[in-house]
């Protein structure tokens, strides 16, 4: 299942696997470990 979420923040710990992330207005830590390289967008404007 795929949730839409805007990472807020990457946190320290998990070896750099661990996210603050917005979903639907609620902040909570994401462990993106297992995503790849390419789903993270940098943010324009």
């Amino acid at each position: 299942m795929g949730i839409p979420g805007q990472v807020v923040e990457m946190l320290d710990g998990y070896d750099g696997q661990l996210a603050l992330v917005d979903v639907a207005g609620e902040t909570r830590k994401v462990n993106v470990g297992m995503l790849p390289d390419e789903t993270f967008a940098r943010a324009t404007g």
